[in-house]
């Protein structure tokens, strides 16, 4: 089973509530959440989660505000680039934490999307 919450606060509840119940993780259920928040490393077993750039995010939010007082036409959907961070409650069984990184500017395989993906393995920091 696998669980997957809207925010990292809100995967640390759900963590602590499964548990709670006997429920082991990520042996029976594999919990991710969303926003790489500091806490994601401070709970066992260290949360799986989603990362973003929130200055990217409050940038591009910004100028959207501004366009649109001014009148100007904004673009009606924007990506913000994303890095899944691989921890131990998705049961990796690793010792190492891997981000994996979606890069619009990076060949792949698939000649169809145009775009690939690029895994750095890094030390967990405990």
């Amino acid at each position: 089973a696998a669980m997957i919450a809207a925010s990292d606060d809100l995967a640390i509840g759900a963590l602590e509530l499964v548990r709670q119940r006997g429920i082991r993780v990520p042996e029976e259920m594999s919990i991710t959440g969303f926003d790489d928040i500091p806490d994601c490393t401070s709970v066992y077993p260290a949360l799986t989660t989603v990362s973003q750039s929130t200055y990217e995010l409050a940038w591009r939010g910004v100028e959207m505000l501004l366009a649109r007082i001014q009148g100007k036409a904004t673009e009606e959907r924007i990506v913000i680039p994303t890095h899944l961070v691989i921890r131990q409650s998705c049961g990796s069984h690793l010792f190492r934490q891997t981000t994996i990184q979606r890069s619009e500017d990076k060949p792949s395989d698939n000649p169809e999307n145009g775009k690939g993906i690029e895994a750095k393995p890094t030390l967990p920091e405990y």
